[in-house]
């Protein structure tokens, strides 16, 4: 009877093994994604900070005399433009005979600018190519003018080709001009959006981010691919895509305030105009655009130089001799914006019943030539930035 019961007791143990080396898997499992998902959300979330309310908070009015536009510190030479804006006395000025005051909101991205679009918060804002065809699709938004041609770099430090990225952690954030420039890289290698794993987080923890080897490689917007290779100089840009940001407005506020809306585009142009004017001006908009950035980058310092943010503006729109219009060039069917509305609908962004024709319709075009056409009335060269008061903030 015994050698049976013994016999019976270590049946039940052979049993039992593979059960208990289940157990002991999914445990070691559940621990090991415990430990990565904390650390990529060390990476992923927004860093709030006494200067910013957590998860943009902001008091927003609806009152009819405030005009509410959602703007990027971290984006470059847009906040440079933008900080110009914000010195401007003139449009302050021609604001103030129609009842209206203009307030800037910081964010770190186009995406969420578009978030608070409309609906008693924002009326306008800034943002790159991708975003803001994500939002005239979803939110009704027209594009007024472009305020940015630039560049967006894929950055590695161990990897020189975009083809080597396959199976290959990149860090991008969702719905931005980058994000595009990622996915168009990868397509033009033949590689899809699940052949690499792709690592959301915010903008400026990228860099450390590809130092410290939480990830392979990133796409970014100016200035970071910049300050990228001032801190580490093994960090190089593996490739280069062309990108262009734009101003725009909701659809309501535009038709019941478009004279307003013309003297704001009216004094981009103008900041246009009095940052090529000489070098000493545009290192004063980098100064200005350089104390708004410290409260949003995790140190307070960009590590670079006033001079080299001002190259890189140089490089992009301000190497232009005029702001560029919403011309047929680029919205035509093969332009570059038509390209990527095409692209966006064959990765599913936007939806395949969406017409381009319809879609076109948001860019006004007639607005900037208007505006170039009118110098006196509005202004254009009628340079006043005080240099110690600026339009309110949030």
């Amino acid at each position: 009877m015994l050698p049976i019961m013994k016999f019976n007791k270590i049946k039940s143990i052979i049993w039992l093994q593979p059960w208990l080396l289940l157990v002991f898997v999914v445990g070691l499992w559940w621990v090991f994604s415990r430990i990565i998902g904390e650390e990529r959300l060390s990476y992923g979330s927004i860093d709030s900070s006494v200067n910013i309310p957590n998860n943009y908070q902001y008091a927003f009015t609806d009152s009819t005399q405030v005009i509410e536009m959602g703007v990027q510190p971290l984006w470059m030479p847009v906040a440079i433009i933008i900080q110009v804006m914000k010195h401007d006395q003139v449009l302050k000025e021609m604001l103030a005979l129609r009842n209206q005051e203009i307030r800037y909101y910081p964010f770190y991205n186009g995406t969420d600018i578009f978030t608070r679009m409309g609906g008693g918060m924002l009326e306008g804002g800034v943002a790159g190519d991708m975003p803001v065809l994500l939002g005239i699709n979803k939110y009704q938004i027209d594009v007024v003018s472009p305020i940015q041609e630039g560049f967006t770099s894929l950055v590695s430090s161990r990897f020189k080709l975009v083809s080597e990225l396959k199976h290959k952690r990149i860090g991008y954030t969702y719905g931005t001009n980058a994000h595009y420039a990622l996915l168009s890289n990868l397509n033009s290698y033949g590689l899809q959006p699940d052949d690499v794993e792709l690592v959301p987080m915010n903008i400026y923890h990228m860099i450390d981010a590809l130092h410290d080897n939480n990830i392979d490689a990133y796409s970014a917007w100016e200035p970071f691919p910049g300050i990228a290779v001032h801190k580490y100089s093994d960090q190089v840009s593996i490739t280069r895509t062309y990108s262009i940001g734009f101003m725009f407005f909701t659809q309501e506020f535009l038709r019941l305030n478009r004279e307003s809306v013309m003297l704001i585009v009216a004094a981009e142009i103008r900041a246009f105009n009095w940052l090529q004017a000489s070098r000493g001006n545009l290192l004063k908009g980098v100064e200005w655009a350089l104390d708004e950035s410290q409260k949003f980058y995790p140190n307070g310092k960009m590590q670079l130089t006033n001079y080299q943010i001002s190259t890189i503006a140089r490089k992009d729109i301000l190497t232009n001799s005029d702001l560029p219009s919403l011309n047929d060039n680029l919205l035509d069917t093969t332009g570059f914006i038509a390209n990527e509305f095409r692209f966006l609908q064959q990765y599913h962004f936007i939806a395949d019943s969406v017409k381009w024709q319809e879609f076109s319709s948001h860019f006004m075009q007639d607005m900037v030539p208007e505006i170039q056409k009118n110098p006196s009335r509005f202004r254009l060269h009628d340079f006043n930035y005080n240099l110690n008061t600026i339009s309110p903030t949030k």
